[in-house]
């Protein structure tokens, strides 16, 4: 699990629940080399723009082994439906999620949610997708 996830595992997690030991080991050296001053406390924890968009770019790239199944889809074709899957969850799920709805999700919606809460922009262009899966060979 990447530091984003990590994150969210904590803030998310009830009051009283135990955190899984990934996330504490995690936290736990994050502020140790904050602390000891050898990073800002975004670096030290991983949580700067490069390892929140590596973060959303991981999801997206999941989510569109998801999509392809398999089937040999091009990174274009992938691409292309990834973008029209963003687009529902945002209208759909997203929606219901922000507005503290328990939505049961699909491991699909799982990956979207994962990159929108990754903290960078999402990618809304077929375009854009694209490059990322291009750039991971994912085709």
């Amino acid at each position: 699990m990447d530091a984003v996830a990590l994150a969210h595992e904590i803030a998310l997690a009830g009051d009283g629940e135990a955190l899984p030991g990934e996330a504490t080991a995690w936290l736990r050296a994050g502020l140790r080399r904050w602390l000891r001053g050898e990073a800002d406390l975004a670096i030290a924890l991983q949580l700067n723009g490069g390892a929140m968009a590596a973060s959303r770019n991981r999801a997206l790239i999941d989510a569109a082994a998801i999509l392809d199944d398999g089937k040999g889809l091009s990174a274009w074709r992938l691409a292309n439906l990834l973008e029209r899957a963003q687009a529902r969850f945002e209208a759909g799920a997203l929606v219901k999620i922000n507005n503290g709805m328990n939505v049961p999700l699909t491991p699909l919606n799982e990956c979207l949610l994962r990159a929108w809460r990754s903290g960078m922009r999402p990618l809304r262009s077929a375009r854009r997708i694209y490059d990322v899966l291009q750039l991971t060979n994912c085709a």
